[in-house]
């Protein structure tokens, strides 16, 4: 991946570690902040003000969609970037992440190539 930058801050939000692990390698070189759940996710995007969530939608608590609705109700989080990951690739799952406001969408299992491009895409220079 290119565009290595410590300065740009990536939320993830996910509670299946092995996934959150495998995340922490392939980005490595950013910097990173975790998050288990859609309520932890609220907070710290509220608190930190991250440059990309990798939010997941299927998460104990508070949701990925509940919490990137959230998310998008707050002036100061509205336009942070907001990429879904999901393993339920059911009907209608792409257009409700976007209805509640994510920017972009991938499934799992998904690869590396597949999840660097959506982030460069993503990811204000």
């Amino acid at each position: 991946m290119s565009g290595h930058d410590l300065n740009k801050k990536i939320l993830i939000v996910d509670d299946n570690q092995e996934l959150v692990r495998a995340l922490q390698l392939l980005l490595k070189n950013y910097n990173l902040i975790l998050a288990e759940n859609g309520k932890q996710a609220v907070e710290i995007a509220f608190t930190l003000q991250p440059d990309l969530i990798l939010m997941d939608i299927l998460m104990p608590e508070i949701d990925g969609l509940q919490a990137t609705r959230m998310i998008r109700q707050n002036p100061q989080t509205r336009s942070i970037p907001i990429l879904a990951i999901t393993a339920g690739v059911s009907i209608g799952i792409e257009e409700e992440c976007s209805k509640s406001g994510c920017d972009d969408f991938i499934a799992k299992p998904f690869t590396i190539e597949q999840l660097a491009s959506r982030i460069e895409n993503l990811l204000p220079q």
